[in-house]
């Protein structure tokens, strides 16, 4: 839509040293996408554009993510990089809370207090197991083709299409807490803000 009323400028972001005004005055994204945040995964400034609004999170904000809870909860937590489930390279683990990547959709697994050969799924949306979330549980476990049962969880639902995300970081950080996260309501208009500020932080 193009406005011809002169009285309407478009505006031209300053920049110095190759940054916008806009970025050097926001503290938040020095923090989450400055070079001393998150290592070793590295935040863009436009994954945290998507986490700000309601964009889906990048593979950057979880992974940074588990790597913060894995380090509050260094005995319980051994989180992989997510990415490893495209390719089935997970290392072997005996006991895990990981979080998935499925088709366009994060999952969190665990098999802490799950009987043998077994997993608990929390999944944010009210759908059947993906047959990825077995293929990659499977790699992670070494386990052989239909030695594998996943019990789905009922949790709280995500109410659109893009805070699976949010509820996937949630939940893991709940399970490594000791908390179940089925007894667990979160407050779902203040979990991206709050997501942003352990990232900022470094802590959940």
């Amino acid at each position: 839509m193009f406005c011809t009323n002169s009285q309407f400028k478009e505006k031209v972001p300053v920049t110095v040293v190759g940054r916008t005004v806009e970025e050097i005055s926001d503290p938040i994204a020095d923090a989450i996408c400055g070079p001393n945040n998150c290592k070793p995964y590295k935040i863009s400034s436009s994954d945290l554009v998507a986490l700000r609004g309601t964009g889906w999170l990048s593979d950057a904000i979880v992974n940074a993510a588990q790597f913060i809870i894995s380090r509050q909860f260094p005995d319980l937590c051994n989180y992989q990089d997510v990415l490893l489930g495209e390719s089935l390279t997970f290392e072997k683990r005996d006991n895990f809370i990981q979080i998935l990547h499925i088709p366009g959709h994060w999952v969190t697994v665990t098999n802490y207090g799950a009987p043998t050969n077994s997993v608990f799924l929390y999944d944010s949306l009210d759908q059947d197991i993906m047959p990825s979330v077995a293929t990659q549980v499977m790699n992670i476990m070494s386990l052989a083709s239909n030695t594998l049962t996943i019990h789905a969880k009922a949790v709280q639902h995500q109410e659109n299409c893009y805070d699976c995300g949010v509820f996937a970081i949630a939940n893991a950080f709940t399970i490594a807490s000791g908390v179940d996260p089925c007894t667990v309501a979160f407050d779902k208009t203040l979990m991206r803000r709050h997501l942003i500020s352990c990232l900022a932080d470094n802590e959940m």
